[in-house]
């Protein structure tokens, strides 16, 4: 499939009116003041939606003049540009690859309903259930790391099939699926979903591979909860757990977690991760966000729990280092 190069503006540009002919744009992820701009500039860049060639928004401009314009917009940092290498570095690999083409797909609508319909009601019954399978667990031998291990792979392919899913119901465009070598290998659903207005749809399509490992969880404890056979119920409860605790870290507030992008789409602040660092960096951010009253107190002290928060990702690394260790 197609993988998107051409640049398209960053969605938390602000925008104000000044008069009929000039415009003020800002970067709300920066502490820069204001850039004002003619309105036939804002227009163009308005345009630059990702799929579009610039060179062919409008004939009457010539290419000379379109060139200037990318260098004079890239240089402000309004554009994000080539989308697929900056935000998923050199080290992605992707495994499936589709079109792109933002298409309505019945099948995906349905089972995403039945995934916001289903998933809770199963992880509830699968708990109760669960938690009275464990008093009759046979633990002996490996067959927890075996049952923790399947239960890892198949709830990762899950976890990104339940991404895919949700954006294809919603007509976002998929562009691949794939892993990432960093400090440790992830797994990733390569979405642009930045034409969705709706911040519930957004936070739904994050939230949808959670969902999805608990939705697996539920059925798994039940399962186990039926099943006779003492090495199989063990095999299939540690699977369970294995999901339930997959679905549990990936809404941590952990960037890149999906948990973080929830909240931040929430919060309508999708340039979250360049706060945080901002506060780090940049001490006039809290003094620019708390000139906006309120809701810029709420922004930052949201950022500053994000950063505290993100430690409990470690307990999910070093609990399953523990199980494999022992």
């Amino acid at each position: 499939g197609k993988v998107m190069t051409y640049p398209t503006v960053k969605p938390w540009l602000e925008y104000k009116q000044i008069d009929k002919d000039e415009y003020e744009v800002e970067n709300s992820a920066s502490v820069e003041e204001p850039v004002r701009l003619p309105y036939y500039l804002v227009s163009f860049m308005q345009k630059l939606d990702g799929n579009t060639d610039p060179y062919e928004i409008d004939p009457s401009i010539d290419k000379k003049t379109v060139g200037s314009f990318l260098h004079f917009l890239s240089k402000q940092g309004f554009l994000r540009e080539k989308v697929r290498n900056r935000d998923l570095g050199r080290f992605a690999f992707p495994i499936i690859k589709f079109d792109a083409v933002p298409q309505y797909s019945k099948l995906s609508v349905i089972i995403n309903r039945c995934l916001l319909f289903f998933w809770l009601p199963s992880l509830i019954i699968g708990i109760v259930l669960g938690v009275e399978t464990f008093d009759s667990l046979d633990t002996s031998g490996n067959i927890d790391l075996f049952g923790i291990i399947f239960g890892l792979l198949i709830g990762i392919v899950l976890h990104e099939a339940g991404h895919t899913v949700a954006a294809k119901a919603y007509m976002a465009p998929v562009y691949e699926v794939g892993v990432k070598v960093g400090i440790l290998p992830t797994a990733y659903t390569f979405i642009e979903e930045t034409g969705i207005k709706s911040r519930l749809k957004k936070a739904q399509i994050y939230g949808a591979g959670a969902e999805t490992n608990f939705l697996f969880a539920g059925i798994l404890f039940i399962s186990a909860f039926l099943i006779q056979h003492d090495a199989l119920r063990a095999f299939v409860f540690y699977a369970a757990l294995e999901n339930l605790l997959l679905g549990i870290i990936n809404l941590c507030f952990f960037f890149p977690l999906d948990g973080f992008k929830i909240t931040s789409v929430l919060l309508g602040a999708d340039d979250m991760l360049w706060s945080m660092i901002l506060v780090i960096t940049k001490p006039g951010t809290w003094k620019k966000q708390l000139d906006r009253g309120a809701s810029g107190l709420a922004r930052m002290l949201c950022v500053v729990f994000m950063q505290l928060a993100q430690s409990v990702a470690v307990i999910y690394i070093l609990y399953n280092a523990a199980v494999i260790l022992s």
